[in-house]
């Protein structure tokens, strides 16, 4: 499955289109991808 990661700047409702892609990770579930998203973006 893939998990995409975005970050906001701004108000997260109305600024929608502010937002940019932080990471993306290709995993069975959201456990195994989730350390490598945090890599990413810390």
């Amino acid at each position: 499955m893939k998990y995409t990661l975005y970050r906001s700047f701004g108000n997260i409702d109305n600024d929608i289109r502010k937002h940019e892609l932080a990471a993306v990770e290709y995993a069975p579930d959201i456990y195994a991808a989730t350390d490598a998203l945090v890599r990413a973006v810390a």
